[in-house]
């Protein structure tokens, strides 16, 4: 084969793979991992194809997407404190992921009652604010109905502490919201429904300093007539760690029970982290309740927290509170809705000058107009976005530049 062949050979071998490139397909492939045992959403597992060629990683509830080749049928899950994984597309969901086994090291059991065992650790996670303790926040506000996501807000929150056991004074320094409740028409069906959900979790001025999370697991803990527990002792980021996993006995009545697992110091004085939901076996269970005007029936209750060190203490670091549940009303019908809370901590500031008063009069972001300089919140990445998640931040962002 001559030269002049052999280029025009190369050539077309050049566009013939060029042709490929351009007309190979994508897909996106969502799924859902879960623990093997708690059957919870684990965060941060590192969803890649064979080739490394594309990642994902997965949001607080295990959730996923990630894009695909049409001819890219497998991936790899992989995760620091779990085996890694490879499935086919086609399976089916939820993934489930077991704790390494050199991790894993023992099955542990205490002769005391856990709510004995681990007193001084929640003794410690409910210790009092002081007064002139400034908790300097991030919080986040996502509104779901019928599975459309319908609002969102964020902002720099500072709460001020005035007294231990008092409602702490909250400045809203910043924030954006894609629809105020103040730019919604009085009256309007869209008013009546937002009016029914912005209480859905309770006072954001409250939210951070209420300690729900932390008394509900205590709780549980301190029912062995309703629950079973598994201890296990592994290895975590600041050495050896307790683990405690939880769900209903099998022959309670009820609906108002959570599974999950909370996770303790080995010498038992401080929480690092909880993570647990109303537990699935009794969804039918669910009672549905007369509140005024509406009827509301909770499908779903969901609470995670996370605690770092900070000035040689362990102190609350990341909080987080989902709710989903079902609204009926005369005018507006039925509707299923979904309210997601997180605040994180920047930083606390000890012995401040407190505000003559608070400069949140709101229950939640949703209630004030937008009113922000910074572009603080294209930083603000403390775990992976959802799809939806996404587009409705894009949408506020394009608000923004108006």
């Amino acid at each position: 084969m001559n030269k002049y062949y052999k280029e025009c050979f190369l050539v077309l071998i050049l566009l013939l793979g060029l042709k490929t490139v351009i007309h190979a397909q994508t897909s996106v492939w969502k799924g859902n991992v879960v623990d093997h045992q708690s059957k919870l959403g684990i965060e941060g597992v590192t969803i890649s194809t064979q080739d490394q060629g594309r990642k994902a990683q997965t949001d607080g509830n295990g959730d996923f997407s990630i894009e695909l080749e049409e001819n890219q049928n497998h991936i790899v899950l992989s995760h620091p404190s779990y085996q890694t994984r490879e499935i086919d597309t086609q399976g089916k969901m939820p993934v489930l992921l077991q704790l390494k086994e050199t991790e894993l090291e023992a099955v542990i059991a205490f002769t005391e009652p856990l709510a004995k065992v681990f007193y001084d650790a929640f003794e410690n996670a409910l210790r009092p604010k002081k007064n002139g303790d400034v908790y300097q926040t991030y919080a986040r506000e996502f509104m779901w109905t019928n599975g459309e996501v319908t609002n969102v807000g964020d902002g720099l929150l500072d709460y001020y502490i005035k007294k231990p056991k008092q409602s702490p004074l909250v400045v809203l320094k910043e924030h954006r919201v894609l629809e105020s409740l103040m730019e919604i028409p009085r009256g309007s069906d869209e008013a009546i429904l937002s009016s029914a959900l912005i209480g859905g979790l309770g006072d954001i001025r409250d939210f951070f300093t209420s300690n729900t999370g932390v008394n509900a697991v205590r709780e549980v803990l301190d029912s062995p007539e309703e629950y079973d527990y598994v201890l296990k002792q592994n290895k975590g980021e600041t050495g050896n760690e307790i683990t405690v996993s939880f769900k209903p006995k099998a022959n309670v009545e009820g609906w108002k029970y959570y599974e999950g697992q909370i996770v303790f110091t080995q010498d038992h004085k401080q929480i690092l982290s909880y993570h647990y939901a109303l537990a699935k076996a009794y969804q039918n269970n669910r009672k549905t309740i007369n509140a005024l005007l509406f009827q509301l029936r909770i499908d779903e209750l969901s609470f995670q927290g996370v605690y770092k060190e900070r000035q040689g203490k362990y102190d609350l670091y990341y909080l987080a509170q989902l709710m989903d549940y079902r609204i009926s009303h005369k005018r507006i019908g039925d509707n299923v809705v979904s309210m997601l809370r997180e605040v994180v901590v920047d930083d606390v500031i000890q012995e401040t000058n407190l505000p003559t008063k608070s400069r949140l009069k709101a229950m939640n972001i949703f209630q004030n107009p937008s009113k922000y300089q910074t572009e603080y919140w294209k930083n603000r990445v403390f775990r992976p976005l959802t799809d939806g998640e996404e587009r409705v931040l894009q949408q506020l962002q394009t608000k923004e530049t108006k």
